[in-house]
């Protein structure tokens, strides 16, 4: 397996909410590179369906391919249809998933590194 094919090996984390466990990603930078042209609420829901995964590191959401005749799933329709599915979760429940997203995709401080 090459490095690259390792780097871009998909890691998820649990985040524990009450008592159930779910799992996150980091967003990857073609991911990031597609928010640029997102109003901010697509932007947080193209976040919640890149970065929500299942138990065996899956993605929960998935942005439809065209097929056939029927036309691929734009970024922002992507991002609507996962609001429109996550909007009977509790804004607490959400606001952790967010900042663990969040938190996953800060750069690493130079300066820490430094100091271990």
């Amino acid at each position: 397996m090459s490095v690259l094919s390792k780097l871009a090996k998909r890691r998820f984390y649990p985040v524990p909410l009450g008592d159930e466990t779910v799992h996150v990603r980091a967003l990857t930078i073609g991911e990031l590179g597609k928010l640029d042209s997102l109003s901010q609420t697509d932007k947080t829901g193209y976040v919640f369906g890149c970065a929500v995964l299942e138990p065996d590191g899956s993605r929960a959401f998935t942005q439809r391919l065209a097929a056939g005749e029927q036309a691929a799933e734009t970024d922002s329709e992507f991002s609507q249809r996962v609001l429109a599915e996550m909007e009977q979760i509790p804004t607490d429940s959400l606001a952790e998933l967010s900042t663990a997203i969040e938190r996953l995709g800060k750069p690493v401080d130079a300066e820490k590194l430094r100091k271990n």
